[in-house]
This record gives structure tokens, C-alpha cells and sequence, in this order.
């Protein structure tokens, strides 16, 4: 039995024989806290780690990080998704707009009262309703 693994950030290929990749640790090894493994995944700060995709050139990518980002919830992820509102691209707009409902931090407020003033009419919408439905005031 032999597998292949790449070093992600090296970008090294190293071959794994039997014996080797029995030495790996399996999942019953590992004592995860099944309670948040998005942080085993990617560290102390996984909406910072998402954000990143929504810098990329593909709309697809992005639009998955901006939904991801809305699971994630918490401030950071509010934070995180700022950027997402200037996107070039409306629908990544309107998405990071209802990312923001779902995150349902209070931290959200501020940015969805900025995306009120979006050029795209179902960003500006789904924004006033988010707002409404939070009891906020609109401006």
C-alpha cells in the first residue's frame, strides 16, 4: 500500500509506503474537540482563514466564502465580510448581505445600514428587511 502526500505550503511530494502510513495517526488517535473543528482545520481564527477566498479572481470562490463565513458567525466573521459589500460583482453583494442577517451580530448593524446605499436595488432591499426584521432604524 503506497499514497502520495504534498506539503501544501513547500509544495513537496512525499511517497508514503506500508509501513509509514501505518505510523500515521489515524482519527480515533487524534483527541479532537468535535465541538468546533473548524478550529483543528484552520487554527484560532477560521473566519480569517476563510476570508482570504474572498480575494480571489473566481466568483464562485467567493461566494462560497462569504456563505461560509455567515455559518461561522461571531464578529470576526462580520469583520471578515466588510469587503465582500464592495465587491465588483452584486450578487456577492446581496450574498454577504444575507450573511450578515445570519451571523446576527450587533457588529452586522453598521454594515448593513452601509449596503442601504448599494447600487443594486435587491442588495438595498434585502438589506432594509434584514434591518426591519432586527428592529433596527433606518436611517
Amino acid at each position: 500500500m503506497q499514497t502520495t502526500r504534498v506539503d501544501r505550503s513547500s509544495g513537496q511530494e512525499t511517497t508514503l509506503d506500508g509501513p509509514r502510513l501505518q505510523a500515521l495517526p489515524t482519527s480515533e488517535d487524534r483527541q479532537e474537540t468535535p465541538a468546533d473543528p473548524l478550529t483543528t482545520i484552520w487554527g484560532e481564527e477560521p473566519a480569517q482563514a476563510v476570508a482570504i477566498a474572498l480575494e480571489d479572481d473566481n466568483f464562485c470562490v467567493r461566494d462560497a466564502a462569504v456563505e461560509a463565513l455567515g455559518k461561522l458567525g461571531g464578529d470576526e466573521a462580520v469583520y471578515a465580510l466588510a469587503p465582500a459589500l464592495k465587491d465588483e460583482v452584486s450578487w456577492i453583494r446581496w450574498e454577504a448581505v444575507k450573511a450578515l442577517g445570519e451571523v446576527g451580530e450587533e457588529s452586522a448593524v453598521r454594515l448593513l445600514e452601509q449596503a442601504l446605499a448599494d447600487e443594486d436595488e435587491s442588495v438595498r432591499g434585502t438589506a432594509a428587511e434584514l434591518l426591519a426584521q432586527s428592529g433596527t432604524q433606518t436611517r
